[in-house]
């Protein structure tokens, strides 16, 4: 059976920008089945069977129900870890610098970038104004600690790869390195 993926017809809205790297770069085929946020579908108690929280994403892996974005992606990789490029780290070490990675994208890019998503993109798409107050201090948030984080990141060499993660990669890899750090 082929895996269902509850989504956002934007597909990008609700954390879909990792999990899609996940299923591209692990080739895992699926079916989309569209959850419109904007038009309320999250709150039928149809979905609410799937996903309590009504938040998308979820899959539906042959009966296997699993919500939230990063437990998702987990999941895929260790699932297809023989298909495709290989996202996991496999030693202690390196996977526990690959969940300290997970965390610090969770608590301290995650709030930051979800503000920024919805004061400069979600208020406009609802008819409501931006707080330029507000965006202009979560950018300067995120800003601060992504300097943090590239001191952190310019220390590590990615393991299969050799290069430092997500700079100084063609375009069409630093994704997959971006996927690694923080799937």
């Amino acid at each position: 059976m082929v895996l269902k993926l509850y989504s956002d017809p934007r597909i990008f809205a609700g954390g879909g920008a990792i999990f899609v790297h996940v299923l591209a770069e692990k080739r895992i085929p699926f079916q989309h089945i569209p959850v419109s946020v904007a038009d309320r579908q999250n709150t039928t108690p149809e979905y609410l069977a799937i996903q309590p929280f009504g938040q998308v994403p979820a899959i539906d892996d042959d009966g296997f129900i699993l919500y939230e974005s990063r437990a998702i992606c987990r999941y895929l990789a260790e699932k297809y870890q023989d298909q495709g490029t290989p996202l996991l780290p496999q030693s202690l070490k390196e996977r526990a610098l690959f969940e300290q990675a997970a965390f610090i994208e969770l608590a301290n890019f995650h709030p930051y970038c979800q503000t920024v998503n919805d004061e400069a993109f979600g208020k406009p798409r609802r008819g409501l104004l931006t707080d330029q107050t507000i965006l202009a201090s979560a950018i300067a948030l995120a800003s601060g600690k992504l300097g943090v984080y590239e001191t952190i990141l310019g220390k590590h060499r990615h393991q299969s790869t050799g290069a430092r993660p997500c700079r100084n990669l063609p375009s069409q890899t630093s994704s997959v390195s971006c996927t690694r750090i923080f799937l």
